[in-house]
């Protein structure tokens, strides 16, 4: 019964089921309570777009100066149960982006979306400094596409971010402001 009624949280369309299952008697399943949390701790970060791990390995990096992408992973494999496929695909993210976050601290040969890229040294660009000291929204800048359960956060704005202070999930400060009125385009007939 419990699982069911956690599981049709996840599915919907707003996190706010999760945040309330997190007010309900979790006993007859004692680790669900740490899941969720740190499910909920996945969405976009108030502080700079990142999520808990994202920020994890730009912290990483950070402490380092430049690191093998490689390390970066396996210093939160160390602190956490995710596979290390994800964590590279972050990484990769965080170097294709429009405003790159990381860079390459040598000259990087091989393909990208291959296991060469695991060996490659990588740095914080001036975006991603700015974005690690909550100067900068990795968002807003970037985009993101991704679900949680049966939330598709997309675009350059998200409804919903993870308040790390609250902790718990709040309305996004982007959702909050409307978006700058854009000038219609000019027609192309005079």
């Amino acid at each position: 019964m419990a699982a069911n009624f956690a599981r049709n949280r996840f599915r919907q369309p707003s996190p706010a089921g999760l945040v309330r299952l997190l007010k309900a008697d979790l006993s007859p399943l004692p680790g669900l309570r740490y899941a969720v949390i740190r499910l909920l701790q996945e969405y976009p970060g108030k502080r700079n777009g990142l999520s808990r791990l994202e920020s994890q390995l730009l912290r990483k990096i950070h402490s380092l100066g430049s690191t093998k992408a490689a390390v970066a992973v396996a210093s939160v494999l160390m602190r956490e149960s995710v596979g290390d496929v994800l964590l590279f695909d972050m990484l990769r993210n965080f170097v294709k982006a429009p405003h790159p976050l990381l860079g390459f601290g040598e000259p990087f040969l091989g393909k990208l979306d291959s296991y060469q890229f695991n060996g490659s040294l990588l740095e914080l660009t001036a975006v991603g400094r700015r974005v690690h000291a909550g100067r900068a929204d990795h968002v807003a800048l970037n985009g993101i596409d991704r679900w949680i359960g049966g939330v598709h956060l997309n675009g350059h704005r998200v409804r919903w971010s993870w308040d790390h202070k609250e902790r718990t999930i709040v309305l996004a400060r982007s959702w909050e402001r409307p978006l700058p009125k854009q000038k219609p385009p000019a027609r192309a007939d005079g």
